[in-house]
């Protein structure tokens, strides 16, 4: 019998979680620099809103994906209570921003295995919660019901727990573990909204958090394994507007600030595996080094999805700051199914290595034409880097979701970049991008070297 759970990149990214509260804060607190704030659209107070929705997350991955099959009394539960609150700011009839908090809810199993007289028990649980910024279209249908399209990033954070208890004589892995990983994910959803009163609507929503499961390392029998988690809920919204048919008035002085999202690919290049892995089997029941080691080919796959959030301020029509956060994704790296070898031993292998940090940077902007504009940037990048390693994958146990080692290494490097905005109105502006983010990593581990993203996103001035 094989049970093995969930494995995702772990990290302590305490300062994300202030960085994502810094920059909604900013954007609700920044003044509006003219005396006529009640024509202005930005920061207006009555284009505000809250909102407080409930409702049900269901994960969309298996007992399979767990490798939490073959126990006896096995109960297994996919779907739980979820919901969320959030703020929205409407930039137009048709447009807004919302950000907030979302917890989508537990999955959990249990079961338990006997042999030769004796019993081992097994319990678990994920449950997974975060922060958002999404951009939301409105289409309405009558006076009365509107329906919505959104789209945006899911900042998440997943809590992991194993318990094992019983004789201890089943189960060859016996350690408990509790753990927290986290990532970033596209999200996108679909919903009605009705009004109820002026200042009150009704939202139903369907949400889905995209490839936010993700396991790289523990079922690599299964592959690569990518599932998602959908979320229904109903929303109640109160507007600080109680007439949202407006017709919003252009700016006659504009804030120096702006936000801007994209998404894009990363390109690295960090040694990883070197096409080679040679080097200790790990004891998943002690956590420590067998005295074989083993060795065999891997592939390394060095590109990964990327994400970038960032607040800017405009110092004047040619030079702006910027600093924000960038999730430059998983690289990976893994064996053919028992192709690691040695000493009798045949073993599958995987690698794996999350970069993701903090910015700030300043750029020179040079106007092309009305709509197009050039720039060019240099900042510092302060990066984290999870690196695991695990070539023991063919064992049997529950529990425990230490592999070999997992180094988290840290430090500063220099970010350069060239990218054009194109304005599509006097608000948004399309643009497209390109950093070099050089020397991340360390060569103890999974390698040093540049990484490269290349993206395309939306710019919103205030």
């Amino acid at each position: 019998m094989r049970i093995r759970f969930i494995n995702m990149k772990t990290t302590d990214h305490k300062y994300m979680t202030a960085l994502f509260y810094t920059l909604v804060l900013l954007t609700l607190t920044t003044p509006v620099s003219s005396n006529e704030e009640s024509e202005l659209l930005s920061f207006n107070k009555n284009n505000w809103y809250f909102g407080i929705g409930l409702g049900e997350s269901k994960h969309e991955y298996t007992e399979s994906d767990l490798e939490f099959t073959g126990l006896d009394n096995q109960v297994v539960d996919f779907s739980d209570n979820a919901g969320k609150i959030f703020a929205g700011y409407k930039a137009s009839n048709s447009f807004s921003i919302e950000g907030g908090y979302v917890d989508l809810g537990k999955s959990s199993r249990s079961g338990s295995s006997s042999s030769g007289g004796n019993t081992d028990n097994a319990s678990g649980y994920d449950e997974y919660y975060g922060l958002n910024i999404v951009g939301v279209g409105n289409m309405p249908v009558n006076n009365k019901i509107s329906l919505i399209v959104k789209g945006g990033l899911f900042k998440w954070w997943n809590h992991s727990v194993v318990d094992v208890s019983g004789s201890g004589q089943v189960f060859e892995n016996q350690n408990d573990s509790d753990d927290t990983f986290d990532g970033t994910v596209f999200t996108y959803g679909i919903g009605i909204d009705a009004n109820v009163s002026n200042n009150i609507s009704l939202r139903a929503e369907y949400e889905v958090f995209d490839d936010i499961f993700s396991d790289y390392i523990d079922n690599i029998d299964g592959g690569y394994i990518k599932k998602d988690i959908d979320l229904v809920t109903l929303n109640l919204i109160y507007h600080f507007d109680n007439n949202r048919d407006i017709d919003y008035i252009e700016n006659k002085s504009r804030s120096p600030l702006y936000v801007l999202a994209m998404y894009g690919n990363s390109a690295n290049k960090a040694r990883m595996s070197g096409g080679r892995y040679d080097g200790p089997i790990w004891n998943l029941k002690t956590n420590t080094r067998r005295a074989t080691d083993v060795s065999g080919d891997m592939s390394d796959d060095k590109s990964s999805k990327a994400y970038k959030i960032a607040m800017g301020y405009k110092v004047d029509s040619n030079i702006s700051i910027e600093g924000g956060y960038i999730d430059l994704g998983i690289v990976k790296s893994k064996s053919a199914e028992n192709a690691i070898t040695g000493g009798g031993n045949a073993l599958t292998g995987s690698m794996t290595a999350q970069t993701d940090g903090l910015f700030i940077a300043g750029l020179l902007n040079k106007e092309i034409s009305n709509d197009v504009s050039v720039f060019i940037e240099g900042g510092i990048f302060y990066w984290e880097v999870d690196s695991e390693i695990y070539n023991n994958l063919d064992f049997n146990g529950v529990g425990g979701n230490r592999r070999g080692w997992i180094e988290n290494d840290k430090g500063l490097s220099p970010l350069l970049g060239i990218g054009v905005d194109y304005k599509l109105n006097d608000r948004y502006k399309i643009r497209i991008g390109f950093d070099r983010l050089f020397n991340i990593g360390t060569n103890d581990t999974t390698g040093e070297g540049d990484i490269d993203l290349s993206a395309i996103g939306m710019v919103y001035d205030f």
